[in-house]
């Protein structure tokens, strides 16, 4: 999603609306883009930033990938604001893609178990059914696990449908169920 300029100029415009100072960083090594964000102005010294209260607020700062989670008030939000919270995640961490078997599927990856169970639950709650599952793979810093969710088909036109992705990966996603329509017209 880094590279996705729609998704980037929203982080940024979100981020400046409430006070904070958010750079965009194009690295010279050919990496993708990134958002640095501030509570201080360039150029400022400033020790007090926002930042951090504003990250405890949700419970998220300082708190490494394995150990993520939603944070407890997204399970109370309207239905509509758990869809866009989906849309987003999903969005940015999960994957919309044709199987070689043609296959429609969507799914996304975390470390953290507890993070994935929520999106699961969340998802649940849209009628979304889907597979968690543990998988490893071997690192520099030797094995390590990781949770996955994924969804085939019927689930995958329900989260296109209903909660939908933003930016090209939701353009990709319409394309695709396109693509399983016309072939499903062609086998009739």
């Amino acid at each position: 999603t880094k590279t996705e300029t729609v998704v980037r100029n929203e982080f940024v415009a979100a981020a400046s609306a409430i006070g904070f100072f958010p750079s965009t960083r194009f690295p010279e090594d050919g990496h993708a883009p990134y958002v640095n964000v501030s509570g201080v102005a360039a150029g400022h010294q400033h020790t007090d930033s926002p930042m951090p209260d504003f990250m405890k607020t949700f419970g998220m700062y300082g708190v490494k990938a394995d150990k993520k989670s939603i944070p407890d008030c997204v399970f109370s939000w309207t239905p509509e604001c758990q869809k866009l919270f989906i849309n987003r995640y999903m969005t940015c961490d999960g994957w919309v893609c044709t199987k070689c078997n043609g296959v429609l599927q969507i799914g996304f990856c975390s470390k953290s178990e507890t993070l994935a169970r929520g999106m699961s639950h969340l998802l649940l709650r849209f009628g979304i059914p889907g597979k968690l599952r543990i998988k490893k793979a071997k690192t520099s810093k030797g094995i390590e696990k990781y949770w996955t969710w994924e969804t085939s088909t019927r689930g995958a036109v329900t989260v296109i449908e209903s909660i939908g992705f933003y930016g090209d990966k939701h353009s990709n996603a319409l394309r695709l169920v396109t693509e399983l329509q016309k072939r499903k017209q062609l086998q009739r």
